[in-house]
């Protein structure tokens, strides 16, 4: 099993594509892209204190918990956002393998928004 805490928020980027007037290049606004680029960078870190190739080319399970300020995130997109964060940080070799989940939230506007995560082989 792998354990990491990654601390920011995971935005829904599927939603937040943005295309400019007329035809030009689809991209994600900089807040949403500096939001993700900071928990690759997080997940990196982690990468590195952890033996995470006994799980590449496995079948995974993942126990996700949001720690949100309110109650507004959409937890399926954020859920396929950090998915994309833990493959481009190496920590899973592709989220094809992920074939179990749980997804849940807290909330609490008084704590910094984070993300607990759970990976383990799945039997």
């Amino acid at each position: 099993m792998i354990s990491i805490t990654l601390q920011g928020r995971v935005p829904s980027k599927k939603n937040a594509w943005r295309r400019p007037a007329g035809k030009g290049k689809a991209y994600l606004p900089s807040q949403i892209q500096a939001d993700i680029d900071a928990l690759q960078v997080q997940a990196q870190l982690r990468r590195h204190g952890e033996d995470v190739k006994f799980l590449w080319g496995k079948k995974l399970r993942v126990q996700v918990q949001f720690h949100t300020k309110k109650e507004t995130v959409d937890l399926d997109n954020a859920y396929t956002t950090l998915l994309d964060v833990l493959q481009k940080a190496g920590i899973i070799d592709n989220d094809k393998n992920v074939r179990g989940f749980n997804v849940g939230e807290f909330i609490d506007p008084t704590k910094n928004e984070s993300v607990d995560i759970a990976i383990f082989e799945k039997i």
